[in-house]
């Protein structure tokens, strides 16, 4: 993607309707003191030398991850087949209005495939090993780890029967996993070596979140002076995709409201709710 030679603005998030950022420094610490309690203090100073260096490295695959995520967008890839099959007349506007956002051998990349963590974990063997050859089956304490606590404030979901589904959870950082009865269990199993492996993955994976998150304000800061009234329509539709795409359900609306109030784009910039609105009325 270009790059963004841009001054970052995160006034947009000192509003109270952006509650669900994560702050590294505070994230970093609720994953250690968790993991310390967990496995005891004797390990106290390994957590904590370890912990950002697989942080940044979860941010340096997280960048391949999220470029991946946006150029494999179907939005970008189904407004492209339907231009390039259909509506050919406005393919050029359409692809020169990309080229605000991409360069253009990405443009030529666009495609529709999944894209799963898992394939952008390059480099966390070494820190998987060092972190089973270091702690030991002995060593889990079956305390509960109060401090992964702060990630049951970041609700993955804006619907409110989904309010219990957080970062803390299965769709998020699975640290459920290091619950008191879980490890219990595990233990009886002989299955402990499993979540004391998995502990350079929450790390990592927290890593990833964060560039997310760093992108996602890139975007948010490019889209806004970027875009007016006078947009490729189709681009604009892309554009809100890239915001759902980026950031958790739970923040997603906030962000395109507030866009739409700092640069009076409405007419094909729209959330989800407000396309459903539209539809609902035109057809009343």
């Amino acid at each position: 993607m270009k790059k963004m030679n841009y001054i970052k603005s995160y006034k947009i998030f000192e509003s109270n309707s952006y509650n669900y950022l994560l702050d590294r420094e505070k994230a970093i610490d609720a994953l250690n003191e968790g993991f310390i309690i967990v496995c005891g203090e004797k390990h106290r100073d390994f957590i904590t030398k370890i912990s950002n260096q697989i942080v940044d490295l979860g941010m340096e695959n997280g960048e391949r991850w999220v470029r991946d995520i946006i150029l494999k967008s179907s939005r970008l890839t189904d407004r492209m087949d339907l231009l390039e099959n259909v509506l050919k007349d406005q393919l050029d506007d359409f692809i020169n209005s990309l080229k605000e956002y991409f360069t253009d051998e990405e443009i030529k990349q666009i495609k529709h495939d999944s894209v799963h963590p898992q394939q952008y974990m390059q480099g966390l063997d070494k820190y998987q090993d060092l972190i089973v050859d270091t702690i030991k089956d002995t060593d889990i304490t079956l305390r509960y780890p109060t401090p992964f606590n702060y990630f049951k404030d970041f609700p993955i979901s804006s619907q409110r029967r989904f309010s219990s589904v957080t970062l803390y959870g299965e769709s998020g950082l699975g640290l459920d996993e290091y619950n008191p009865n879980s490890l219990k269990y595990m233990k009886s199993e002989g299955e402990l070596f499993y979540p004391i492996e998995a502990i350079c993955r929450k790390y990592h994976y927290l890593g990833m979140l964060l560039k997310k998150q760093e992108i996602l304000l890139e975007w948010i800061d490019k889209i806004k002076s970027t875009i007016n009234k006078e947009t490729n329509y189709h681009l604009l539709s892309c554009l809100v995709d890239i915001i759902y795409k980026l950031a958790m359900d739970s923040n997603a609306d906030d962000i395109i409201l507030s866009i739409q109030s700092s640069t009076g784009v409405t007419d094909g910039f729209k959330t989800h709710k407000q396309v459903s609105d539209f539809i609902s009325k035109k057809y009343q």
